[in-house]
């Protein structure tokens, strides 16, 4: 499901008039991360969810720039934060939501890659981003909605790791076959025989026959 199909629903007086309050609160309480930024990339507003999701505990996260925001490992490389690290202008949060500001687009489950530090280990997150325009009194915000898929990616690969392991197996299997086969075949030239009569190689000939079949065979000659 489109998480800002949701977003995008919600009359606009609710996110600016009266209704505020009540927008304020399905936004604090949504079960998927959300955010809200300037066109700077600086938080508005960050729900519980993403707090939860980003390992995030301030409660008042406004003004801190998205990267510094989430824990991005690249916001912490540089001392001035968020867009200035050395992979910044490759960041796909910045280039979804720079291009939802310039254009207006909105911007459905894009997949994403964010390294983050929760300040005990460094995680490296899968998530998918989507981007919405939202009108405010002082100016256009960006609503961000993530949803985190990591647990999805390592499953698909180890999924992906069974198969490849599956595929290598029966690249065995189909080998040993063919050594097998060959194996039986040249089992089955009969070059112990000693003889060259024509006798002899009708006798071969039949033996070739039925050599591969289950069949009793009876071989009679003059001895018996």
């Amino acid at each position: 499901m489109d998480t800002t199909d949701n977003l995008i629903g919600i009359p606009e007086e609710d996110a600016t008039g009266e209704g505020g309050p009540a927008y304020a609160t399905f936004f604090e309480n949504a079960p998927v991360a959300m955010l809200l930024l300037d066109e700077d990339r600086h938080v508005k507003a960050m729900n519980r969810s993403a707090r939860a999701v980003f390992s995030n505990s301030l409660e008042d996260t406004s003004g801190i720039k998205f990267g510094n925001a989430v824990r991005c490992i690249e916001s912490a490389r540089d001392p001035n934060g968020c867009g200035a690290g050395t992979s910044c202008e490759d960041c796909p949060v910045s280039c979804v939501v720079s291009e939802t500001f310039r254009t207006g687009q909105i911007h459905r489950r894009v997949e994403a890659r964010i390294e983050t530090n929760d300040g005990q280990a460094a995680h490296d997150s899968h998530v998918l981003i989507s981007t919405a325009i939202s009108q405010c009194s002082d100016g256009n915000e960006v609503l961000v909605c993530i949803e985190d898929i990591s647990e999805l990616k390592r499953t698909e690969l180890q999924l992906q790791e069974a198969m490849g392991k599956i595929q290598k197996l029966q690249d065995r299997l189909h080998q040993e076959n063919l050594y097998l086969r060959e194996e039986i075949t040249q089992s089955h030239d009969f070059v112990e025989l000693i003889g060259k009569s024509e006798e002899i190689g009708l006798t071969i000939a039949r033996a070739k026959h039925v050599a591969d079949t289950d069949a009793n065979v009876l071989l009679l000659g003059e001895t018996g």
